[in-house]
């Protein structure tokens, strides 16, 4: 897993002022019955004198061990019992987290479903106390400002992985790390005015970044470009139909049977980017980091047929390109071969919608949506027959054998209507199959097969 970059807590203040100060954690709130002591800032500042905790109680269990060497990182462990905390890291006399806007004043809240072992940390930064602890929720955010909600989650455990998917990336990612009810740049983990990470980078456009983040360092493990947007979608009716732009698709495609089905096809191009300033891609400049490999991407043609408001039939039809290996800008991609879509349905007239979409790094980029009408107009003696129907048909061993007179046109498809196999064949017909149901058509006569 190769660390693009790495960010440690490590600031440059002098360490002889940082350790000359002991901080203390002190709880606002505990649970009832923990025996955990609540803090108050009564003492005076500048003596030396620890605050003063209820009881008068001696505070050296809330004294935080001092940074070690070449650190400037406090740190504590406590064990602690279910419940709900809210808390703080001071110095002796309770000052200390009156930060820029008072952004410090208040404690940090957490609660814990069991007993558990919390590490504390803090450190010291312009004169406050900045902290946190493993059981806090924080908050990423990528852009250093933090008001666009778009790229925003959650980090709450020790070592955690997260997704950003930026649509906007020029060339570096600027990150902060924050607590949960708070304002992003007022980041506890870094200096105020150096409050964001900077991950190098380099391919412009839409961009997945995996990020890491321990407590002590931000890592990025991993970048990949994303497809930016779909176009060129193209469509086909009929079984041997050319493709043509699929804004011009008919509003109405006409009426088919079990003799005459609705054969689609379909493609699409995937763009990464385009090269040059007026590009609707966004790329200035050529560059391989904007290229996409192919076998990184799925595509699909994807269709709903319904029916008065009601879905009757969804399903989506795998795009193929010529060159899986190859990186590139754009990709083209297309049906192996047309598919039948309206096969089993009753007579009727029913809608169709059409949409392409691709799966590039677990994100989907969908295109504008086509829509038409069609008709299924089959007569008495046509429809769907069980197999017992027809006994020139039987399946012997995983092979469908069928035996007619005369010449026919004969499709194998799933149950779904993707077309297995199209033949034109004299007198018998013969394919091996893997166990399932299928459809198989003579002539536009459609039979249902059951294969085990």
């Amino acid at each position: 897993m190769k660390k693009l970059f790495a960010l440690s807590f490590v600031a440059c203040i002098t360490f002889l002022n940082v350790q000359a100060q002991d901080l203390y954690i002190r709880f606002n709130m505990v649970p009832e019955g923990s025996g955990l002591l609540t803090g108050s800032q009564s003492g005076e500042a500048g003596t030396g004198k620890p605050i003063t905790f209820s009881n008068n109680v001696p505070t050296d269990a809330y004294l935080m061990d001092t940074p070690a060497t070449e650190s400037d990182i406090y740190s504590k462990t406590l064990t602690l019992p279910a419940g709900n905390y809210e808390y703080q890291v001071v110095f002796d006399d309770g000052t200390g987290t009156q930060g820029e806007k008072g952004a410090w004043t208040d404690g940090r809240s957490f609660s814990l479903s069991e007993e558990t072992a919390i590490v504390f940390r803090a450190k010291i930064t312009d004169g406050f106390v900045k902290f946190l602890c493993d059981a806090q929720v924080l908050n990423f955010c990528s852009y250093s400002d933090g008001k666009n909600p778009l790229l925003f989650t959650r980090i709450s455990d020790e070592y955690s992985q997260i997704y950003i998917t930026d649509p906007n990336y020029k060339g570096t990612l600027q990150a902060v790390i924050f607590p949960d009810n708070n304002v992003a740049f007022l980041a506890d983990v870094l200096p105020i005015g150096k409050g964001k990470y900077n991950i190098p980078g380099g391919a412009n456009g839409k961009v997945r970044w995996q990020v890491s983040y321990n407590r002590h360092t931000l890592t990025c493990d991993n970048a990949v470009k994303l497809v930016t947007l779909l176009d060129t979608d193209l469509i086909g009716i009929g079984a041997e139909a050319t493709l043509g732009n699929a804004t011009d698709l008919a509003a109405e495609l006409g009426t088919f049977s079990t003799s005459t089905p609705l054969f689609v096809s379909g493609g699409t191009t995937s763009v990464s980017a385009r090269i040059g300033v007026d590009g609707p891609a966004g790329a200035e400049k050529a560059n391989d980091l904007l290229k996409i490999m192919p076998k990184d991407i799925a595509a699909y043609m994807c269709y709903t047929i319904t029916q008065n408001d009601g879905i009757v039939r969804t399903d989506r039809i795998g795009l193929t390109t010529d060159d899986m290996e190859t990186p590139a800008y754009e990709t083209i991609w297309q049906t192996a071969e047309a598919t039948n879509i309206s096969t089993g349905l009753d007579n009727g007239t029913y809608n169709l919608n059409i949409h392409y979409e691709t799966i590039c790094h677990n994100d989907t980029i969908c295109s504008n949506e086509y829509t038409t009408t069609f008709s299924i107009a089959n007569g008495a003696a046509t429809g769907l027959n069980d197999a017992f129907m027809a006994p020139q048909i039987k399946v012997n061993a995983q092979n469908i054998q069928a035996q007619f007179n005369g010449n026919a046109t004969v499709c194998l498809l799933s149950i779904t209507g993707q077309l297995i196999d199209r033949q034109e064949a004299t007198s018998q017909y013969n394919k091996q199959v893997s166990p399932g149901m299928y459809i198989l058509s003579i002539a536009g006569e459609t039979y249902k097969i059951i294969v085990k």
